[in-house]
């Protein structure tokens, strides 16, 4: 297979790159199969074993009424889960590593990490890329355009870049610590990356720019090993956290600057969550449809940085006029993950079920999803299911989802009657 070639059929089609890293490069074997194939594909019907089972719905409603709650609750999630399923496409199966999932701000690209594999959709071509040396992670560029991964070397690690559209790696490679990715520009003509206490700007093909030393940054909790974390934005700024362990300061470094600039202190985690559309058959039909968020290149907030700590969570915007600002956040309860579908609504992770948090009256709406952890994007919502399986999710939810939904909300009720006895 060339180097930027892509294949159309109803199954993945493999091949070996064309020497996609130059010769004389520790890298030039990283990558031994490409795979890509359109997303119809990926979207044909999903037929499941468990699709001609009928749901038991008086036994479970019997278990309800009878005050059996934990066997109720745990049979109706077990079939909210198979119905869900069903509802949508396999993605991946569950790992034998860890998952590393990204999205990218403008929420048109997703990308996932898994051991020596590396997936990601660049817009209706989903795309595999297996590689030699087990990357230690990566970030996408704010568009989802290019991808930096971090790869160990001996003693030390570099970062790489590869342009997603063109499946094609940028000449060069570049110094980094182990523990931080690089982080890709907007248009993929810088990466910036962190070595021994020093910020890096390359340009692939050219000099490195003059280091930007970081050392001056002082310490909360000095006895702790204290991290940098690389976060790269659209127009070219760069946010870089600092700290660990659920203590983080943010700085700011706009485009041609040389001075960081800090913006707050006590973020949880090293991350911006990022904004999204609602989609639309997840909006009620009795109310009329929530003001959705602006996307990524419109006002409002560019995402919103998590503050606090266990029980005094708070989700701050993260503002840019006349330069980048972080304002007042609203209380929101801990997630795995966030994503802002307005300016006061959030979707999140309640209870493990799929929730509409408004920050405004501070009550939540529960959709019927069963999940670990979501990313909404342009086509769709990605999900980890309980057992770390990955799924795609593009259909409204169906009469018996919900119906499972309601059921499963009333074994919750009868948890808050006192006295309540549990016939057997």
């Amino acid at each position: 297979m060339n180097e930027n070639s892509s294949s159309s059929t109803s199954a993945p089609v493999s091949g070996r790159s064309s020497r996609l890293f130059p010769d004389g490069s520790i890298f030039r074997s990283i990558l031994l199969w490409v795979a890509t194939f359109q997303l119809l594909a990926v979207w044909s019907a999903t037929v499941s074993c468990s699709g001609s089972r009928e749901i038991p719905w008086s036994r479970l409603e019997k278990m309800v009424a009878e005050g059996n709650r934990e066997r109720a609750r745990n049979e109706i999630r077990t079939w909210l889960a198979d119905v869900n399923r069903e509802n949508a496409t396999l993605l991946s199966p569950n790992p034998s590593s860890a998952r590393l999932i990204r999205r990218s701000f403008s929420g048109r690209h997703i990308a996932w990490l898994e051991g020596k594999k590396f997936f990601y959709w660049y817009e209706k071509e989903f795309v595999k890329l297996e590689f030699k040396f087990l990357p230690l992670g990566f970030q996408l560029s704010p568009l989802g355009r290019y991808a930096a991964l971090l790869f160990r070397k001996g003693r030390d690690c570099r970062t790489i870049l590869i342009n997603l559209k063109k499946k094609k790696r940028a000449p060069g490679s570049y110094a980094s610590d182990c523990n931080q990715e690089g982080a890709p520009g907007q248009d993929g003509k810088r990466v910036y990356t962190i070595v021994r206490g020093e910020l890096i700007t390359y340009r692939p093909g050219k000099k490195p720019g003059p280091p930007l030393a970081l050392q001056g940054i002082k310490a909360r909790y000095k006895k702790i090993q204290n991290t940098y974390r690389l976060r790269s934005l659209e127009g070219g700024a760069l946010l870089l956290f600092f700290g660990q362990a659920g203590y983080y300061e943010v700085f700011a470094l706009e485009p041609e600057d040389r001075r960081l600039r800090k913006l707050g202190k006590g973020f949880a985690r090293p991350e911006i969550f990022p904004r999204g559309v609602l989609p639309a058959h997840f909006q009620r039909t009795d109310a009329p449809a929530p003001k959705q968020a602006a996307q990524a290149d419109g006002p409002g907030p560019i995402g919103y940085l998590l503050e606090g700590a266990v029980g005094k969570y708070s989700l701050r915007p993260l503002i840019r006029e006349s330069g980048l600002k972080i304002g007042r956040g609203g209380k929101i309860p801990y997630s795995p993950s966030l994503t802002a579908v307005s300016r006061h609504e959030f979707l999140t992770v309640q209870k493990g079920v799929l929730s509409l948090w408004n920050s405004r009256t501070r009550r939540s709406r529960e959709y019927p999803l069963l999940l670990r952890r979501f990313f909404l994007f342009s086509q769709g919502i990605v999900y980890e299911d309980v057992f770390r399986r990955l799924h795609l999710r593009r259909t409204a939810f169906t009469g018996d989802e919900k119906r499972l939904l309601a059921l499963l909300q009333k074994t919750r009720a009868l948890a808050r009657r006192p006295g309540k006895r549990r016939r057997r």
